[in-house]
């Protein structure tokens, strides 16, 4: 995560995850709308108080770490590579 917007889309997918809308986001994290809804979409360079009020609400934790070390926490974007199934091979297998 280097960027304002992989924070944004981090804080996004988890309020997502948790099927929690931004209003009520806000008034638990103590923000207000315009303020959740902008660092939710990376609309805003936000400061570090709103990531730490909306992480805390969305039971995530702000951890800094070394590059050397965060280069294993990437999480990939890819698709999974697609492997057919046996039942798909035996259906299309030539007799």
């Amino acid at each position: 995560m280097n960027s304002v917007p992989d924070i944004a889309r981090t804080l996004h997918d988890a309020a997502r995850a948790c099927g929690v809308s931004i209003v009520d986001l806000s008034a638990k994290a103590g923000l207000s709308r315009p303020t959740t809804r902008k660092a939710l979409n990376g609309l805003d360079d936000f400061r570090i108080t709103t990531l730490v009020a909306l992480a805390e609400q969305l039971g995530l934790d702000v951890v800094l770490v070394p590059k050397s070390v965060s280069a294993g926490f990437t999480k990939s974007r890819q698709e999974p590579a697609y492997v057919p199934s046996m039942i798909e091979l035996a259906l299309n297998s030539k007799p």
